[in-house]
């Protein structure tokens, strides 16, 4: 029987129990991790993280 890949948990999972602050925090942690790449949660932590960076910068908005 061939042995199928598991998928890895939601990153969110890794961050219940948290709060606001923590758990932006941890999906942000989360979401940098190499199985986390292509999950869809963390599409909108990476959306989120340029909107951000792009108020603190500026000079980096197309």
């Amino acid at each position: 029987m061939p042995i199928e890949p598991v998928a890895p948990p939601a990153p969110d999972a890794a961050c219940a129990g948290q709060g606001f602050f923590g758990r932006t925090r941890c999906m942000v942690a989360q979401c940098a991790k190499a199985e986390y790449k292509a999950n869809t949660q963390c599409d909108a932590v990476r959306r989120q993280q340029q909107i951000d960076e792009e108020k603190r910068n500026p000079s980096l908005a197309n």
